[in-house]
């Protein structure tokens, strides 16, 4: 099931962000043991960007399997309110890709906090 959720949470952000490489950009998302990290490449003298998406555990003590997103741009895009999202004409883009994904994989996304979400069966 964890490397089922990293592989879905992977294809959203991929999917997401599909018009990233044109230009002077590059992006480029990946797995990195237990987390979904991105690597920006805009042009800059300092080199590529990485950022840490999602962290997906082993089951949670409440026995759920579920994925993390505690500060950096997974949260930004799971949270309609975040500053990223700010001004957004729909802040709930990522967040409903994310959810749709699942459901295809016959899976439910629950928020329990805005910093993690709960897996669970159809």
């Amino acid at each position: 099931m964890k490397a089922k959720i990293k592989s879905i949470l992977l294809k959203t952000i991929k999917e997401y962000n599909k018009d990233l490489n044109k230009g002077n950009y590059s992006f480029t998302a990946f797995i990195d043991g237990d987390y979904i990290k991105s690597e920006w490449d805009i042009g800059m003298d300092s080199g590529p960007i990485k950022e840490e998406w999602f962290f997906v555990p082993d089951k949670e003590h409440q026995g759920n399997w579920c994925f993390m997103c505690d500060g950096g741009m997974g949260w930004e895009m799971m949270n309609c309110d975040s500053d990223y999202n700010y001004k957004s004409k729909n802040p709930w883009k990522f967040s409903e890709l994310c959810s749709e994904n699942f459901e295809k994989a016959g899976l439910f996304v629950e928020p329990y906090a805005s910093w993690r979400y709960d897996i669970s069966k159809n």
